[in-house]
Parts: C-alpha cells; sequence; structure tokens
C-alpha cells in the first residue's frame, strides 16, 4: 500500500491507522452523498443514487451491481499520504487507511487527477508537496469533505479497477470521463481513456 515514489510516513498511533497510498473510490462528490446535488452543473449533478461507487459507509457492492461493467468501474485510485502531524499538534487525515473517519482514504472523481484544485476536510494546505486543501475542523462539516487523487507520478495517477487491472490515468483525462469511471451502475461507460 506504500508507493516507492511517495514518503512512507509515521501511522496515526503505533496498532492501527497506517497511512498509505491507496484508497477507495468514493463516487464523485462527498462522503455522504457520492453523486452530487441534482443543482450542480454535470457530471456532478447525478444525486446520491446515480453516483453509487462500489465502497460506501457500512457497504461494499458484490460484482452483480457493477452493471457499468468491472473493467469501467474504478476501485481504488492512488494518493499521497502527508505526515500525520507536520504543523505541532495540527493533524492531516489525508492517507489514513482502515480508519471509518471521513476525509482518510475515500478518494472523490469530483477534481481531476493532480487537481490544482483544493481537498475539502482536515488538512494542511502546502502547494509546494502538492497538498493543496482548505482546511475545516468543524464536526458536523466532514459529510462533505472530499479529496482527490494525487501522484508523485508524471502526468498521471494509478488506478485499480473492479475486475483487478492497474491502469495509469492522465492528468488530462477529462472530467466527465473521471466521473463517469467513479460510478458503477449509472449507465456512463467510458471509452478511449483506458488502456
Amino acid at each position: 500500500m506504500q508507493c516507492p515514489s511517495d514518503q512512507t510516513n509515521d501511522p496515526w498511533s503505533p496498532t492501527l491507522d497506517y497511512k498509505g497510498n491507496y484508497g477507495l473510490n468514493w463516487g464523485r462528490w462527498s462522503f455522504i452523498d457520492q453523486g452530487g446535488p441534482a443543482t450542480n452543473p454535470a457530471p456532478l449533478n447525478v444525486t446520491q443514487a446515480g453516483g453509487k461507487s462500489p465502497f460506501y459507509i457500512d457497504y461494499g457492492a458484490k460484482m452483480g451491481d457493477i452493471t457499468d461493467g468491472t473493467s469501467n468501474t474504478l476501485m481504488m485510485m492512488e494518493m499521497l499520504q502527508p505526515p500525520r502531524d507536520h504543523d505541532g499538534d495540527v493533524t492531516d487525515r489525508r492517507g489514513r487507511i482502515w480508519n471509518d473517519d471521513s476525509f482518510c482514504y475515500q478518494i472523490s472523481a469530483r477534481i481531476q487527477p493532480n487537481s490544482p484544485s483544493p481537498d475539502y476536510g482536515q488538512c494542511i494546505h502546502n502547494l509546494q508537496k502538492n497538498w493543496p486543501c482548505t482546511r475545516d475542523t468543524v464536526v458536523a462539516n466532514t459529510i462533505n469533505y472530499f479529496m482527490g487523487s494525487r501522484s508523485r507520478h508524471t502526468g498521471g495517477v494509478n488506478v485499480v479497477l473492479c475486475d483487478g487491472s492497474v491502469q495509469f490515468i492522465s492528468n488530462s483525462i477529462d472530467l466527465v470521463s473521471w466521473a463517469s469511471l467513479s460510478g458503477m451502475s449509472d449507465g456512463a461507460v467510458v471509452s478511449g481513456v483506458l488502456q
């Protein structure tokens, strides 16, 4: 679960919440709403039901649930792992795998890979290290947290599809295609972006 291109960071505690570089496909919007409100511009407006991804709170899809096809649906995406505590007592949750808090390993297709647009959650903003972030520690807002897929690789990120294959996705993938890959049964089968 560690990418050799990134720096391995200490676990949150000695026995749990290790940092890693691969997180689950969490749809195209936020921790609680995988599809985005109907009032959003496309492709971030397919609502919770339409944007359902293979993973959610207390949910893991069966193969038969992935009607867009396992070779057309993201399972895991790459992420960076900031240190657990790099500003005194300020924490950054990103990369905390095996943790059910929001904004740890749940990766959204709301922004394109390696986007300069910030993540939103409990994190530290540091553009020099490719950790763009809008920090918010208000407990009531955690349902709206999201983070994008990021890497230290030139040009894109590694992903795992639900068929088990590993693909490299370019930073230049258009948002419609990227968001469509996150849905497992939205009927939007993407062609031409996977090798």
